[in-house]
Formats: structure tokens, sequence, C-alpha cells
């Protein structure tokens, strides 16, 4: 079972255009079927992007312990959903589904096991092992980065090899920023998905040191969950900081400014490494040293937002700490015919090469900074040159 192309440009995730795409949609007698979402971010956008070798960090123990532990109702439900995926999972035949929910249930029990399974965290955990244990009895591995939403939840997951269904913070609040657009230029029925998703979301927020957060739950490139994201963060505050304006739900403003402390947080626990001129906002938690562009320039977008939205001062100490960074280092990208995908790093590929252009635009608009609108005008003529 595949998922076709998706059939969009890749683009600024908070541009607010609506993306056609297709997806996996799964009954509740867990057989997938395709359907189109209009509101979903093209996957060159929301991919969780490999990389080489970098220097990894781990969560302290102290960390590990600082949102507290199960109580008994919670330690009940969790044990309950575990053994019931492990009795399916056994029922199984051998082959890559049986492999793939083994995967998932090896992941919820290394975070129990390593006393990060928090209250916080229950209910994302809690979620992955139920659907990938509806999911992987009657399916066969669809194609990896394949996006999958259950009926009766306007939640995305995404299919990793190997780590089975997880759900994606990035492409769903990036749904929420294209729910967000459309919500106000169609009414009421986009608006109610809006609020469907953010509340949804909401529910699966976790508490990671000082700051509310939506983590990943498996193992990505070496780094190991729980771990977060200064992109999907970034993305996560500028949607619900647009939905605050929007509807006035003053829940919305307090999740994003619950979340704010990430990008005043060093790693591996927040995003926020000091850096020339500035502060930069790591696209992945546990790997100090890559410095993605467009990771970055996303954070500091939504960080705008949220100042713009919400008022708080906060929000502009971070996005002035973060743009005296971009100055710095958005030059680097540019190798002369093309963008670079990190501070020396590989070239972009095309989609890439098109996230950051867009990004770089988006920024030229809000701040009128020659380095982005140089930047901006200058991808697009490579790209128009081939």
């Amino acid at each position: 079972m595949t998922v076709a192309a998706i059939a969009a440009t890749a683009m600024l995730l908070g541009a607010g255009t609506a993306h056609a795409g297709q997806a996996l949609k799964v009954r509740e007698d867990g057989r997938g079927h395709l359907v189109r979402d209009r509101l979903l971010p093209p996957k060159a956008a929301t991919a969780l992007p490999a990389h080489g070798p970098t220097r990894l960090l781990r969560l302290s123990p102290t960390a590990r312990a600082a949102a507290g532990t199960l109580t008994a109702a919670e330690r009940t439900e969790f044990d309950t959903a575990l053994r019931s995926a492990r009795t399916t999972r056994d029922a199984m035949a051998p082959g890559t589904p049986r492999d793939e929910l083994s995967a998932v249930i090896a992941n919820a029990e290394a975070l129990d096991r390593s006393g990060q399974l928090t209250s916080s965290r229950l209910a994302a955990t809690l979620m992955t092992i139920r659907r990938n244990k509806q999911f992987w009895p009657v399916n066969a591995a669809p194609a990896p980065g394949t996006r999958v939403i259950f009926t009766g939840s306007p939640v995305y997951l995404e299919y990793y090899r190997g780590e089975g269904l997880q759900i994606q913070p990035l492409a769903n609040f990036g749904k929420a920023n294209a729910a967000w657009s459309a919500c106000r230029a169609d009414g009421n029925t986009t608006c109610s998905k809006l609020r469907g998703l953010l509340d949804a979301m909401l529910a699966l927020a976790s508490q990671r040191g000082t700051f509310t957060t939506w983590e990943y739950f498996f193992d990505f490139e070496g780094g190991v969950p729980p771990w977060t994201s200064g992109m999907s963060q970034g993305t996560g505050i500028q949607a619900l900081s647009r939905a605050f304006t929007l509807t006035g739900d003053v829940r919305y403003r307090a999740a994003a400014s619950a979340a704010i402390p990430a990008f005043e947080t060093a790693p591996p626990l927040g995003v926020a490494v000091p850096a020339t001129g500035g502060t930069h906002f790591l696209m992945y938690s546990y790997a100090p040293q890559l410095l993605i562009f467009n990771g970055f320039l996303q954070a500091l977008i939504g960080l705008d937002d949220y100042r713009d939205r919400t008022g708080d001062p906060r929000g502009t100490t971070l996005f002035r700490a973060g743009h005296g960074n971009a100055i710095a280092i958005l030059p680097l990208a540019d190798t002369g015919s093309w963008s670079r995908y990190s501070v020396g790093g590989p070239l972009s590929t095309p989609e890439y090469h098109a996230l950051l252009t867009d990004m770089a635009s988006s920024l030229c608009k809000r701040q009128g900074n020659p380095v982005y609108c140089d930047t901006a005008a200058r991808f697009t003529a490579y790209a128009a040159g081939g």
C-alpha cells in the first residue's frame, strides 16, 4: 500500500495556502484507504530530514524525572495498553508489520524503563501504542513518510521505517496553519477543523523541564527519545497564537506562552544555543552542532507571529536574538549557484531549496532586511536557472 506523491510545490508552513495532499485514512476495522486533504502540508515541508554524523546529547536523569511519575490509575492504563499490544503482536505472522508493531512496543518499554514515561507523556504514548496495534495486523507497510489519520481523530501520524506510525507534530501544526488561513476565507467549517485539531494537539502536549512541547517518541538519526524540535515548536506557537487572535480562545495563547521557554533553554532539554550575533534555535534538541537553515528560519517566523499576536515581550527578545544569528549565518547558505541545507552541510534538495527560499521571502516581507531579501531573490534566480 503506497501513497502518491504530494501534489504541491514545497512552500512555507505558515503561508496559509491550502495544500492538496494524500494520506491513508484508517477505518475502525484498521484498514486504510487513500483520502485527499487540501489542508495537509506538502510532504517535503514537514519531513524530518536525515543528517550526517554529528555530536548527540541525551537528557540528564534530573531532566528525565522533572514532569512526575504515573499515578496508579495511569500505570494500570499504560500496562493494559502495552499488554494488549503485545498480545496482538504475538498473534501476527513474522514479517514487516509484526516488526513495526514490535518497534513501537520497544520504544514504549524503553521510555518507561528509563523513568521518562511521565503523566504528561502518557496521552501521546497511549495513542501511539493503540494506533499501531489497530493498523499493523491488517495493513502492509506503506511507503516511508506516508501520513496516516484514523477515523474519529484529526491527528496525523507518519510512518517511519523501523519505528512504526508516529505522531508528527510538525505536520499537524502545519495543517493548523493552513486551516487558520482557510478559516478566515470560508468560515465555520474550517474554523471547526482548526479548533478540533488544536484541541487534540493540546491534549498530546508534554511537559519538558519548564516548558510545554510536542515531543517525538522514537529514535531518529541517533537521537534518543523523547526529543523536540525548534521547527515544530515554532510552527506550534505560530498556529496557536494565530488561533488565539482568530477565536479569542485564551487557552491557545496560554499554550503558546507555555511553549516559549523551549527557545530560552539549552539542549538537550531545549533548542537554544549561543551563536554568532545572537542565538540559534536547533532543528533537533539532541544535535547542538547541526545548524539547519530551514528549521531555524521557521522557528523565527513562529516567534515573530507569536510576539505580534500576543504582545509577549519574551517573543520580541527571542526573535531579536535569533534574528541576529540569522543575519550572520544566512549568507553561508548561498553557494553562488544553489543553497546549502545546513551550515557546512550538503546542498539542499530542490524541495528544501524551495522551502528555504519561501522562508527567506517571508522574513523579507516581515523585516525588510536586505540579507533576507537578497537571499530570497538569489535563490529564486538559481531555481529559475535550473
